[in-house]
């Protein structure tokens, strides 16, 4: 994806998130407003664009480091999580707590 500075970064890189929640937070949203959906498994999104769980830890440390740590994450549909034994909701948890 392209940012709006024009620079590319890749969907389900740290970079794209760290870039996407900075310009949010530039445009007036608190850091507890920015939420990131993202797919629970890979088959749910099979174009791309799923974030495994290292990398959204690094997303939440890096903004929790700074102070401004994110509101959370999403799933696109509990569909998929459910389909998965509810991974993606359990791994955010132990990365929210």
């Amino acid at each position: 994806g392209f940012g709006w500075s024009g620079k590319g970064y890749s969907q389900g890189t740290t970079m794209f998130a760290k870039y996407y929640v900075g310009e949010l937070l530039k445009q007036g949203l608190t850091h507890k407003q920015i939420v990131l959906g993202f797919p629970s498994i890979p088959s749910a999104a099979p174009a791309g664009g799923f974030v495994e769980k290292n990398i959204r830890e690094e997303i939440y440390d890096f903004y929790k480091s700074q102070g401004t740590p994110i509101g959370g994450f999403m799933t696109w549909s509990i569909n998929w999580d459910m389909s998965n034994n509810y991974t993606f909701g359990k791994e955010n948890q132990e990365i929210f707590n």
